[in-house]
Parts: structure tokens; sequence; C-alpha cells
């Protein structure tokens, strides 16, 4: 039988086929084999979360990442941080810059009160030789009253500058401090003025107070007044009063009041009748003084407020401990005890008796300085008034109504003293 090439061709081709399909069907049928490496890694694959409440915080975290690269939040927060310190620094070199301005100003005016001191310690050696040759001093007393004026109001300004320093001072320390909880409400202690909420009955006054009735809102009683006595008498008073602690029973004249080696006089009461001549006053100008003086402290320059000896000591330790800093400035300043001849109590009155002191290196309770500070404060307009009343005893009330301010003035008692001065010391030759 003959068989062509085609027929055998197509045979093979056939068979090829069939043989083609059924391996095909073989492995369709085989159970498949996954390697060892692709299982691994299909079963590490984390399944599928559908709450989005299971989602972790970490990837929460990545995702505020992928979104805020700079994690702009936190950065805006060091911001603020660095801001507020900024704020602060800068607040305290402007206080700081304040204060050096205060400083130099407080220089200059310094400067100044020593050259009117000095000028009105040679005013009143020319005016004493003047008298001694019956010369005319009318020119002098003018000067003198011109130069007290200008020194009394030079010594407001000091005091000013002072209490300005003292205040930036506080801000400094409160800027480098963190803040403390509120203070409203605490009481003033006495002869501070008391801050709103706070106070106590009847604050400390100048020179001679009236204590009583509060000048501040919500808090602290106790008008100021000039100088004055002691523990207050007028309406809701009992405070301290600035010049003049003394009260209701006038002091003994002090047999053994100290004397100043600086002064003319065999006596403190000569001493001060001298001195209050050289600062313009006539006899019946210094006699209405004399009688203050002896109602606030008996003519003893270191004499210290009677109601308060048990609180600051008698007054040789209470004048001791000032000299020798054992009583500080602040202390001294604002304990609120009257002190001196004219019962200095209020804090600027003291704060002025101080500083004098420590400049001329003398005791606080030396007379002489005690004088010198008190010219400081007498206004020419008062001096004037107290020459031109009709006696002692009327003299004797101005400068009580003018200048002391007592509480409780004893009005009679100064007027009595007054006339005694008067009477001893006046048209000597």
């Amino acid at each position: 039988m003959h068989v062509s090439s085609s027929d055998v061709g197509g045979s093979y081709n056939r068979v090829q086929t069939y043989e083609h399909k059924a391996a095909t069907e073989v492995k369709k049928a085989e159970p498949k084999v996954e390697s060892k490496d692709v299982k691994e890694t299909k079963e590490s694959k984390p399944a599928k979360v559908s709450d989005k409440s299971e989602i972790s915080e970490e990837a929460k975290t990545e995702e505020a990442d992928e979104k805020n690269p700079l994690n702009l939040e936190a950065l805006t927060g060091e911001d603020e941080a660095k801001k507020a310190d900024k704020t602060e620094e800068n607040k305290t070199e402007q206080l700081q810059q304040q204060k050096t301005e205060k400083e130099n100003e407080l220089k200059e005016k310094e400067d100044q009160m020593k050259k009117l001191q000095d000028e009105q310690k040679l005013l009143q050696k020319e005016i004493q030789l003047m008298k001694q040759t019956k010369g005319d001093v009318s020119g002098l007393m003018q000067r003198m009253l011109d130069l007290n004026e200008e020194m009394a109001g030079l010594h407001d300004e000091i005091g000013t500058l002072r209490n300005d320093i003292a205040d930036i001072d506080k801000q400094i320390s409160s800027a480098q401090q963190p803040s403390q909880p509120g203070v409203s409400g605490q009481p003033a202690q006495p002869g501070q003025t008391a801050p709103v909420g706070g106070g106590n009955a009847g604050g400390s006054a100048p020179v001679g107070g009236n204590g009583g009735g509060g000048s501040y809102p919500s808090g602290g009683g106790g008008s100021s007044a000039p100088v004055g006595g002691g523990r207050g008498s007028y309406p809701s008073g009992g405070g301290s009063a600035p010049v003049g602690g003394g009260g209701s029973a006038a002091p003994a004249a002090a047999a053994n009041a100290p004397v100043s080696a600086d002064l003319k006089g065999n006596s403190a009461q000569e001493q001060i009748w001298n001195y209050l001549h050289e600062m313009g006053l006539n006899d019946v100008g210094a006699a209405g003084v004399m009688g203050n003086i002896a109602q606030e402290s008996g003519y003893a320059s270191n004499n210290v407020q009677n109601s308060y000896e048990s609180k600051v000591g008698n007054d040789q330790a209470y004048t001791s401990g000032v000299d020798n800093g054992s009583i500080s400035r602040d202390s001294f300043v604002h304990d609120s005890a009257g002190y001196g001849i004219v019962q200095f109590t209020y804090s600027g009155y003291k704060a002025g008796l101080y500083d004098m002191a420590k400049e001329k290196g003398k005791s606080v309770g030396d007379l002489g300085v005690q004088l010198e500070y008190l010219s400081t404060q007498l206004k020419p307009g008062l001096i004037q008034k107290l020459n031109s009343a009709g006696s002692p005893e009327a003299a004797a009330r101005i400068f009580e109504q003018d200048f002391e301010r007592a509480g409780i003035p004893n009005m009679s008692g100064r007027e009595t003293a007054a006339r005694q001065a008067y009477e001893q010391f006046a048209n000597r030759a």
C-alpha cells in the first residue's frame, strides 16, 4: 500500500496534537503546589482591618507625620515659649534701663541738695554774725526762706525718685520669679499702704496723722497727714501719725535731752531755740514751734513714741539699733513709731531723716541732724505765718494745725510750753 509523505506528515501532526492535549488535561488535574517562600509571604501579610478604631496609635502618628512632616503644632508651642521668654527678658531690660535713668537723676538731685545744705550752713553763720554786729539781716533772712523752699521741693523730688526705684526693683524681682497665687485681701502692716481688699483701721500718716478714714478703695483705712501726734482721734481712726507721736500727755521737758556738739547752746532747749532763729523764725514763731516740740518729745531728739516702746525698744535701744544696723532702714521707716523732737512717723519723713543721718555719718537721734532735716520740711509760707502770729500760744496752734496735725493735740499743753519757752528765751541780748 502506498503511503504518501503528506499522509505521513498529517498523521504525525495529529499524534502530536493528541499528546499535547492529554498532557494539558493531566496538568490541570494535578494539585497546585506553592513554594515555601511564597507561602510564608502570604501568611505574614497582615489581615485587612475593617474597623478604623482598631488602627494603632503608631499608624495614626505615621499618617499624621505624612500629612504634617514638620510637626507644626510642636514647633508652634516651642516658638510661643521662646517668644514668652524673650518678652520677659525684654521687660527686665527695659526696667533695668528705667532704674538706671532714675538712679542717675537721683544722684543729680542729691548733689544739688548737698550744695544747698552747704549754702544753708554758710548763710546761718552769716546771719549769726550780722545779729552780733546789729547789722541788717533782712536780705539774708529772705535768702534763707527761699533756700528752705527750694530744699523742701528738692527733698520731695528725691523722695519720689527713691520710691520709684524701689517700685522698679519690685517689678524686676516679680518679672524674674514665677507669679504667686493671689495675695489680695491681705492686711497691710502698720505704716504701709493697704492693698485693695486688705487694710487695717487707721493707716500711718505723714507728720502728725489723723488716722482713720481710709483714703484707698476697699481697704487700708487711715488718711495721711503731715506731722503730728500719734494715736489718731479722728473718725474711724487709730492710725499712727507721721510727725508727732506725742498724744494726750506732754512728755516732761527732758533734763537729759541730748545736745549736739555742732549747735550753740548749753541745753537742748537753747540749741533748738537758736537754730529756729537761724531758720528765719522770730521769738513768737520760735516759741510756737518750741511748744509743739515740748509736747511731742520733751525736747529729746532720741525720743520714741511711748506706746511703741514695748514693740521697738526704749529710746536708747531703738536709736542704737538703727545706728548700728540691727534695725534696718526698712524697719525704721515702716514701723509707724513716732521718733525724734517732732515725732517723725510717716515713712517719707523717717526715710528722709534716716538718709540724711547716714549721709552725714551721724546718729538718727542727733539733734543737729533732726533740726536740719526739719528745716527742709518747713515751707516759707508757714514760717511767715508763724512770725505773724499775735502770741506764742497762737503760733503753737498754727504749727500744730499746719504741720503737726496731731491725733490728740492736747492744745493747752502746747500753748503752755510755748509761753514758757518765750518767757525763758525771748528778748535776750
